[in-house]
């Protein structure tokens, strides 16, 4: 019987809506914390999941030795990347249109499937091609669009699609607590040794970053990969993206509050034709799982 066929507990529905709202909420402080270095930004949304994490499953008595770090790597590793490409477009377009277009990334599974021969060409591609069309606005000159910005946001999408699929391959073999603690350490070891060696500039500016505003970009993004991780043990990976479309209407809002962004007509036509291609692909994705 398929996941969507049968009812969904209140305490899964929760853990669906916490990762739109804590994305949206992620990307409203990283846009508020302006000048502070895109390495002090991931450090501060890898580290402080980690500390409170590390501390939670000590106090549980959790059975570290269990763990098999090697197993994360490759998860870790494109969760990072998928993040950092996210950041960056962040920082560069709207909010809105950085979420929304990192969450093309179930056109880049569809488009790997056709590539692999494991899918074969329908419906699906006719929302591939709105999307496309989506894009086509969003970028339009009029309104001075951020190429690099749109590309970053894509590789984003392309990352975090290879990245779910393994997060289902690892929970496999190791449970929903190894699989987030591994993805945070392994992300902040690494952060760590970059600024170490690579970032001096960074680590001199360390007493004067708003630690505050750092430490709730951790806490949503801790609070994010719960909500995605046990939401991923209990429903499939479409239903969840297509509720993190969510985000975008929340951060859309925030764009236009808290943010001032200049949103042109046409750019503001395809946010809403790119929402809607999605939608549409993962509503035709789910009805040819239930069949």
């Amino acid at each position: 019987m398929s996941t969507t066929s049968r009812s969904v507990k209140p305490e899964v529905i929760a853990s669906i809506l916490l990762c739109p709202i804590s994305l949206a909420g992620m990307g409203m402080f990283l846009k508020a914390a302006k000048g502070v270095p895109e390495s002090v930004l991931l450090l501060a949304r890898f580290g402080v999941p980690a500390l409170i994490y590390w501390g939670l499953l000590a106090f549980r008595r959790y059975p570290f030795s269990r763990i098999r770090p090697h197993k994360h790597l490759l998860r870790a590793l494109l969760g990072f990347l998928s993040v950092s490409c996210l950041f960056a477009a962040i920082a560069r377009v709207p909010l809105s249109t950085a979420l929304c277009l990192s969450y093309t990334l179930p056109f880049f599974a569809y488009a790997m499937a056709l590539l692999s021969g494991r899918e074969r060409l329908d419906t699906r591609g006719l929302f591939v091609i709105g999307a496309l069309v989506g894009v086509t606005c969003i970028t339009n000159p009029s309104a001075h669009a951020d190429l690099l910005g749109i590309a970053l946001a894509l590789a984003s999408a392309l990352f975090g699609a290879i990245a779910l699929y393994e997060i289902k391959r690892v929970a496999r073999s190791e449970d929903s607590d190894a699989v987030l603690l591994m993805y945070f350490t392994i992300s902040t070891i690494g952060l760590t040794l970059y600024i170490a060696f690579f970032d001096k500039s960074a680590m001199q500016r360390m007493d004067t970053v708003p630690w505050a505003m750092l430490a709730l970009i951790g806490i949503c993004g801790l609070l994010y990969q719960v909500g995605l991780v046990t939401s991923l043990k209990q429903v499939s990976v479409s239903l969840v993206s297509m509720f993190l479309l969510l985000s975008v209407g929340i951060s859309f809002a925030g764009d236009w509050l808290l943010f001032k962004s200049a949103f042109t007509p046409v750019g503001t036509l395809g946010l809403v034709v790119m929402a809607a291609s999605i939608l549409g692909f993962q509503y035709f994705e789910a009805s040819t799982q239930q069949r």
